[in-house]
């Protein structure tokens, strides 16, 4: 059993593993230490931080824009599928993605949702996120992280 804000998440895979496919979709490569250790801290103590804030966060940071410079909203949706994915995306997929971006949905939270789906979790022999990870998780909260029974406790 892990608490939020003591020894969270250091020793969970369903969530070191989802800041692992993060960096790996963005940037091609797996995290630096020093990286994946203040991301993983920042997830599982910072207050009012999510997957999808750090998402963002990614989406926005120097090293992105550096290697991708600026993306209209269909080159990013289409930058997604290949990253994650690896291949190009289908009519109806970027019509969708394109679609919900233009309406404000924000490329963190797109990215997001492909690098934590089964798919990709398959493709980088990961462990699955663990439930509810989209929550914000406030201090003292407790769950289990084991893999036969992972969720809130």
């Amino acid at each position: 059993m892990l608490t939020v804000g003591e020894d969270f998440p250091t020793a969970c895979p369903q969530l070191t593993d989802s800041v692992f496919r993060l960096y790996s979709a963005y940037f091609l490569r797996e995290p630096d230490q020093a990286g994946w250790a203040y991301w993983v801290t920042v997830y599982g103590s910072a207050p009012n931080t999510n997957l999808e804030v750090i998402s963002d966060s990614f989406a926005r940071s120097d090293e992105f824009r550096l290697r991708y410079g600026a993306l209209t909203n269909q080159q990013f949706v289409e930058l997604v599928y290949a990253n994650v994915l690896g291949r190009q995306p289908d009519p109806a997929g970027l019509a969708h993605w394109v679609g919900s971006l233009s309406r404000g949905y924000p490329r963190g939270s797109v990215m997001m949702a492909f690098s934590e789906s089964a798919e990709y979790v398959n493709r980088t022999a990961t462990v699955p996120p663990l439930a509810g990870y989209l929550m914000r998780y406030d201090r003292g909260m407790r769950f289990d992280c084991s893999p036969d029974r992972p969720g809130w406790d």
